[in-house]
Parts: C-alpha cells; structure tokens; sequence
C-alpha cells in the first residue's frame, strides 16, 4: 500500500511581488515603513480595483506609481520613494498585474527604441 509525505505541501504558495537588492535597501528605512503604515490607514481599499474593476476589495501594499528608482540622483530617489502623491494602494493580485504589465510593456518598448510621432 503506497504511503503519504505529509511533509511536503502540495499547494503552491500565492507569488508576490519581490524587490531586487536595491530598492530592498529603501524599503528597509523607517521613513519609508511610516509613511507605508499611514498611507495604508487612510487608503484601506485597492485603488487599482476601484478604478479598473469597479470593486471594493483590501489593500495589502502601497505601490509607487512612478518607480522611484528612476530617479538620477540619491535626492531624486528619496523624493519619489516619500512622495504621497506618488503612493497607490493596491491589492497583492493588482500590484502583481501592475508590474508584470511594466515588464511587459519594457520587453515590447525596450529604451531607445523609442517611435517618433
């Protein structure tokens, strides 16, 4: 009679979002972590759901909307990172669709490659 490993998990953990070396460095700052907590208080729902989806479901993350590594200068950087205008609060499902739609569209429209109008 076959046995069971009840050890292993059959069921795949849910794929989030993860950060490269980089921006995990600003992410760590207290500045960053206090104004995501607050930013969160005030803006409980997925923005990105209300407005595409026309549907009321919990933020679990803050996104930038404009990437704040791209940013040139250090200064620059931090400005967009704590930039509340720059902030989105977002559902694990839409942040993973929102980055994947960047990379896409990076892939497709790579820099320099630019059409003229």
């Amino acid at each position: 009679m076959p046995t069971i490993n009840r050890d292993v998990k059959i069921k795949q953990p849910k794929q989030y979002y993860k950060h490269n070396n980089v921006s995990a460095e600003y992410y760590g700052t207290v500045m960053w972590k206090n104004l995501r907590n607050s930013y969160i208080k005030e803006n409980p729902f997925c923005e990105y759901c209300l407005k595409e989806y026309n549907r009321v479901r919990l933020a679990d993350e803050v996104h930038h909307i404009k990437e704040f590594l791209s940013g040139k200068t250090e200064e620059e950087r931090m400005e967009l990172l704590l930039d509340r205008d720059n902030l989105m609060s977002v559902c694990r499902d839409c942040h993973l669709e929102i980055h994947n739609a960047r990379r896409k569209n990076k892939k497709l429209n790579p820099p320099g490659d630019q059409k003229e109008n």
